[in-house]
């Protein structure tokens, strides 16, 4: 969202042609962050040539769209080509996890609801033209974590049962975290249910 503000601000060597390119490219990157379940599936069947096939295949679909489109449209043809790879990767991978892994449950729900959060990122934008130099920056970097924490808690991204395992962990913080996170009905809801939970585990003598 502020890639090309950034590099505006900072000292480093500007490259204008780049910008739109670079984002565009960081966009394309929430494919891989979906493509992630797949891949833990397909380490739990310890089938390595699995990886293997992906890869070549990806290979395949980068070199074939660069080689077609690099030429006509330059950095945005390789960009679209990057784009069209990751999205073959996760069909590859899906069609292996569906067929060595049938029995697999891919928590996509999960990860839509953390998409749905942080689409409160999204009034940001009406803040590119703030980000003048790096005080101003740093004011927008922290609007954006306010929004986020504002969008984890309004969509309820971390359920319950995510709750009871972050608090059970030995994460640093977790009580702050989970406090920023999290409402105080949630947090609630989770200790009774854990309560209960401890009730059944517990033998009857």
């Amino acid at each position: 969202m502020f890639g090309d503000r950034v590099l505006i601000v900072l000292p480093v060597d500007k490259h204008p042609s780049a910008y739109v390119p670079c984002q565009i490219l960081f966009a394309l990157t929430t494919i891989v962050i979906f493509r992630a379940p797949l891949t833990v599936c397909l380490h739990v069947t310890e089938k390595t040539w699995l990886f293997f096939v992906s890869a070549v295949l990806g290979a395949a679909v980068n070199v074939s769209f660069g080689w077609i489109l690099i030429p006509r449209w330059g950095i945005f043809g390789a960009v679209f080509a990057v784009g069209m790879t990751y999205f073959a990767l996760a069909c590859f991978q899906y069609i292996f996890v569906k067929r060595y892994v049938p029995d697999i449950h891919v928590p996509w729900r999960i990860l839509m609801t953390v998409a749905l959060g942080c689409t409160a990122l999204l009034p940001a934008l009406l803040l590119r033209n703030f980000v003048r130099n790096a005080h101003t920056l740093v004011l927008t970097m922290i609007a954006c974590g306010v929004l986020t924490v504002i969008g984890y808690r309004l969509f309820r991204v971390i359920d319950i049962e995510i709750l009871q395992l972050i608090s059970q962990s030995r994460l640093p913080l977790k009580n702050t975290v989970l406090a920023i996170l999290t409402t105080r009905s949630m947090r609630e809801k989770a200790t009774d249910s854990g309560s209960l939970n401890q009730e059944h585990m517990t033998p009857r003598i």
